[in-house]
């Protein structure tokens, strides 16, 4: 690596040999388009047509939707390793298509015959921010063709793109290779816990039938405070509040005080329902699909204060018939949520009331066999989990390098 001496350019300092080009200046650049869905023989063939559901990494080798010779005929064609980027509505997704395609409306490709599509990627992310701002704000963003085309970017020279591009694709196949095997984990971790929890396998050890018990025999209600997210905050010493949408998306089976991150109420505000502690159980009952019933089992809160928040229902497990951590795997596990599955109701918006949860039936292991489950999922969430932080600790290495690399204050020799 070396140290480069700077220049000043629209964009600000660039090292002396760099140049500020447009995406033009990379090659030609073709909007997408969409033949007439009125017709259904434009469709359903067997060409690739790419629109904004198919991005989801550097690499496009695949779409959902697809179409047909005579489709074909409405659109133009993009070869493989150009750079196709959102323009409109979802602004600023960017990948490189590795097949042949077309494309809709939102999609602009860039046909790199003037420089490396890698590092054409890798400046497009580094920039984001920039190019998002272009769309201003309106009701729906958009930034057209004459734009993209003459948004700019600072640029090495072509072999020093190469340089920059490979030492960031080597990264991303550390940060792929971390994704695969969190993949595998969690696939391997879901199957374990079916089999378990429906008691269709058994821990060495462990045999006699499982008992059913009544929910309403199994738990005594809590209340639930109402706060919607903007009375939340993360910088108050008030009592946390666990929100239904962190039900749903952030915590897992169970949520651990100790180390997880739980927004808290804002200061002056007061909880007037009943507090929780180790053990009780939060569900989230609305959903705008059929995760609605997840549910959370709390541990580590220790000597702090924490409410049921909005959209959720609370209740806390009687003395003794459950062990540790088994309750937040299954009260999620399938065989359990069978039972709810029928009881939903609503159709934009998924909901379960508390005498929906009170007509099920909890089949389950004595406590030691319960424990046993507990704990063999956990260290399968434990493995995952440091699998994740290795992850996010490669993107933040990433991220890191991009900046060094893709700003010139760092520079690859040439071999």
């Amino acid at each position: 690596m070396k140290s480069a001496k700077f220049k000043d350019s629209p964009l600000g300092p660039i090292p002396q040999d760099w140049e500020v080009k447009t995406i033009a200046e990379f090659g030609q650049v073709v909007t997408g388009s969409t033949p007439p869905r009125v017709d259904n023989e434009n469709w359903n063939g067997d060409f690739p047509w790419i629109s904004a559901q198919d991005f989801g990494g550097k690499y496009i080798r695949e779409s959902v939707e697809h179409i047909s010779e005579q489709g074909k005929k409405f659109c133009r064609l993009v070869p493989a390793d150009s750079v196709l980027v959102t323009c409109i509505a979802s602004i600023g997704l960017n990948a490189i298509v590795k097949i042949e395609c077309a494309t809709n409306q939102q999609i602009n490709a860039v046909m790199c015959e003037k420089g490396s599509p890698d590092f054409l990627y890798y400046t497009m992310e580094f920039n984001k921010a920039r190019f998002l701002a272009l769309a201003g704000q309106t009701a729906v963003p958009i930034i057209n063709k004459g734009q993209f085309k003459t948004f700019t970017v600072p640029c090495p020279p072509s072999e020093e793109q190469q340089r920059i591009a490979e030492a960031l694709g080597e990264v991303d196949k550390l940060i792929e290779s971390l994704d695969a095997q969190i993949e595998k984990k969690r696939l391997i971790a879901k199957g374990v816990a079916h089999d378990l929890l429906s008691g269709k396998k058994r821990l060495p050890g462990f045999k006699g039938t499982w008992r059913e018990v009544a929910f309403k025999v199994a738990f005594v209600s809590l209340g639930n405070n109402t706060y919607a997210r903007e009375c939340l905050c993360g910088d108050s010493a008030n009592a946390y509040d666990i929100h239904y949408g962190d039900v749903l998306i952030r915590f897992g089976a169970v949520v651990d005080f100790s180390s997880d991150s739980i927004p808290r109420l804002k200061d002056g505000i007061k909880p007037n329902k009943d507090f929780l502690q180790d053990g009780d159980i939060v569900f989230a009952d609305t959903a705008e699909d059929e995760m609605v019933g997840k549910a959370v089992e709390i541990r580590g809160l220790g000597d702090d204060k924490a409410v049921s928040g909005l959209h959720t229902m609370a209740c806390r497990p009687r003395a003794d018939m459950f062990a540790p951590r088994f309750l937040g795997y299954y009260l999620n596990s399938d065989s359990y949520r069978k039972q709810l599955l029928p009881l939903i109701t609503g159709s934009k918006v998924s909901s379960l009331s508390r005498a929906n949860f009170e007509s099920t039936i909890l089949t389950m292991p004595d406590v030691i066999e319960q424990q046993a489950i507990a704990d063999l999922l956990s260290e399968q969430d434990a493995a995952i989990a440091a699998l994740v932080e290795k992850r996010e600790k490669y993107v933040r290495i990433k991220d890191g390098v991009m900046r060094d690399l893709l700003t010139g204050k760092v520079r690859l020799k040439g071999e």
